[in-house]
C-alpha cells in the first residue's frame, strides 16, 4: 500500500466534515448585507411607483380639465368675427372699442357667454 492510499480516507473525511460544518460566520454577514441591499432597493422602487402612479392620475384629471376649457374658448372664438361684433343679433358692439382693448373686451365676452 502506498502512502497516497493511506492519506485519500482521511482527506475524504476532512471534506466531509468541513462541508457539513455550514457557513463562517463572515459568510453570513455577509449574505445578510446583501439581501439587505436588494431588499432596500425593491422597497425603494414599490414606493416610488406607487408615488408615480398617484401623481399620474392627478396629473390626468387636471390635464383634462385644462383642455376642456381651451377647447371653450377655442369654440367661441371661431363664433367670434367682425361681422357678429358688430351685427345686432350678435354682440352689438363698436368694432374700434373692441379693438382698443381686446383682454378686456375677450373678458366681458367670455364671462357673458359661459
Amino acid at each position: 500500500m502506498n502512502m497516497n492510499d493511506r492519506a485519500s480516507p482521511l482527506r475524504n473525511k476532512v471534506r466531509r466534515t468541513k462541508q457539513a460544518e455550514g457557513f463562517t460566520l463572515a459568510e453570513s454577514l455577509i449574505s445578510g448585507v446583501v439581501v439587505a441591499a436588494v431588499m432596500t432597493g425593491v422597497g425603494r422602487m414599490g414606493v416610488s411607483s406607487m408615488a408615480t402612479s398617484s401623481n399620474q392620475s392627478s396629473r390626468n384629471s387636471i390635464e383634462a380639465a385644462i383642455n376642456n376649457h381651451i377647447q371653450l374658448v377655442q369654440m367661441h372664438d371661431s363664433y367670434l368675427t367682425a361681422e357678429s361684433i358688430q351685427a345686432e343679433s350678435g354682440l352689438n358692439t363698436d368694432l374700434n372699442l373692441a379693438c382698443q382693448n381686446p383682454s378686456a373686451f375677450l373678458k366681458t365676452i367670455f364671462r357673458m357667454l359661459i
